[in-house]
């Protein structure tokens, strides 16, 4: 009983540190929770995979990481299984003791994943948490990497580009090319929003506007790089607010 007073006091001061992003998995499941046996979990509603065969790259991850997923069906929690997000389909392929499934991407409200190599983890929400600042509804997850009052997101999606081979000049490219692109956002008062080039990006920390410049110059940081504008909303979030 104590041991499960202490959980719900730990789940309640995390969330009290991140409301912004809402009730998710990452919120209440470290690492040094993920263990476990492959396998050993609650029910999860998957199908069989496809057949094997060449698909080319649509992974998030080129390997099988270790998961604990947060389905939307009564927040039920999901462990004990190596997966991998298949971008193009949005749906999980889980290595099971009855072979390779297929969790469809629309059931799981949230995510965390261990990377097998380097064990860094990142954390995952359906897009469809967050109403967008066109109203567009979206498909697939957002990674969070900075957390507070404005949060920032990363969102990675495949593109399929068409053969572009033109015999008579012996140019281009006869293949169907899966190009994965990253794009980056922020969330602030539940509403997703793109974030703007050089010239205005500073805007969106309304009133710390001269501060962020500030840091930004000093450090030497740019929007066009992921670890620098992790930096940036970190600094905002922890010593701005």
């Amino acid at each position: 009983m104590k041991g499960l007073i202490c959980f719900f006091l730990l789940a309640m001061v995390t969330y009290c540190q991140a409301q912004n992003t809402g009730n998710y998995i990452h919120n209440v499941y470290s690492l040094e929770r993920m263990g476990g046996n492959l396998g050993q979990t609650n029910s999860v509603p998957t199908i069989p995979g496809p057949p094997g065969g060449i698909k080319g790259d649509v992974y998030l991850s080129k390997t099988f990481n270790k998961v604990v997923l947060q389905l939307f069906d009564g927040d039920k929690i999901v462990e004990g299984y190596l997966a991998k997000l298949d971008l193009k389909q949005n749906e999980f392929d889980l290595i099971t003791p009855q072979g390779v499934r297929v969790l469809k991407g629309n059931l799981v409200k949230s995510f965390v994943s261990i990377d097998s190599l380097t064990h860094f983890q990142s954390n995952f929400v359906n897009a469809k948490e967050w109403d967008t600042d066109s109203n567009t509804p979206v498909d697939g997850f957002y990674e969070l990497l900075a957390e507070g009052n404005l949060t920032l997101l990363k969102r990675s999606e495949i593109i399929v580009k068409q053969p572009d081979y033109h015999p008579a000049l012996n140019v281009g490219s006869k293949d169907v090319r899966l190009v994965k692109t990253e794009k980056f956002y922020y969330l602030a008062n539940g509403k997703v929003f793109d974030i703007p080039g050089k010239r205005n990006f500073t805007k969106i920390f309304t009133g710390k506007e001269k501060q962020v410049q500030s840091y930004m110059i000093e450090k030497d940081l740019s929007i066009s790089k992921q670890r620098d504008l992790i930096q940036i909303f970190n600094y905002y979030n922890q010593h701005l607010q």
